[in-house]
């Protein structure tokens, strides 16, 4: 059975993941180095939400490699078993998109 709280909707296949520090509503390169995430330098394993690539089975939460200046899919969202309908994240910090939570619908 559902439950509600206030205005929002909480059931229980809600999952919650460990807060992201950023997150981009546009295309990111994975194959590229980058540093920067919605106006925030990252450090080393920062967590990053990706919800705008081209592909959306590349949308989801990375971390930050300071050695490689690449994201690589982080360790609580890498595979099938680990992200699910109600999946939900809150971004800390940014721009855009700081203080907000996205929830995953598909």
């Amino acid at each position: 059975m559902p439950i509600f709280r206030g205005k929002e909707f909480v059931s229980s296949t809600t999952d919650s993941k460990d807060s992201v520090r950023v997150a981009t509503r546009t295309h990111v390169p994975l194959l590229a180095s980058l540093s920067i995430v919605d106006d925030i330098t990252l450090v080393h394993k920062d967590r990053v939400l990706l919800t705008g690539q081209t592909n959306p089975a590349y949308n989801g939460i990375y971390a930050w490699n300071s050695s490689t200046g690449k994201l690589i899919r982080a360790a609580d969202a890498d595979s099938l078993y680990e992200v699910s309908g109600g999946m939900r994240v809150y971004v800390e910090e940014g721009t855009t998109n700081a203080q907000t939570y996205w929830t995953l619908t598909t």
